[in-house]
């Protein structure tokens, strides 16, 4: 069974003020739970249809950005694990792990490398090891 996420506007509560909060749902073996991303806006300002806050509200672009982020981060993790969901503990502790997806530079670099080896001729992987070498070798590492 597959998981699932959407984002929406929690419908059954609301603040002092009538706005309302905005949601990730994720759902996995028949179980859902909604993660509040606290974001609250009025209805009027919600969109339905892109699940995103219009431009009619103030701070939409830094909302929008904030649910964009949150969305692709839980739509990585649900990849990450298409064939066995993750239960949702689990789910909602890699989600708000902060280092979960993020690697350092030259880890990315060298997992690039290795998938350019697949690809690529011998010479050119040499070539692309000695940049690395030198680049790591001049780097000053701060603390």
């Amino acid at each position: 069974m597959k998981a699932t996420i959407k984002i929406e506007l929690r419908k059954d509560y609301a603040t002092k003020e009538g706005k309302q909060m905005v949601c990730l749902r994720y759902t996995a073996y028949r179980r859902s739970t909604l993660i509040s991303m606290n974001i609250a806006v009025y209805p009027k300002h919600w969109n339905k249809v892109s699940n995103t806050v219009r431009g009619s509200e103030p701070r939409c672009y830094y909302y929008n950005k904030a649910i964009s982020e949150v969305y692709q981060k839980a739509d990585t993790i649900v990849m990450e694990n298409f064939f066995t969901p993750l239960p949702i503990p689990q789910f909602l502790e890699r989600l708000k792990d902060k280092h979960h997806g993020n690697t350092d530079f030259y880890v990315f670099i060298e997992n690039e490398i290795e998938q350019l080896k697949q690809s690529r001729a011998a010479g050119t992987i040499s070539a692309q090891f000695e940049n690395l070498g030198e680049l790591v070798k001049n780097t000053i590492f701060v603390a």
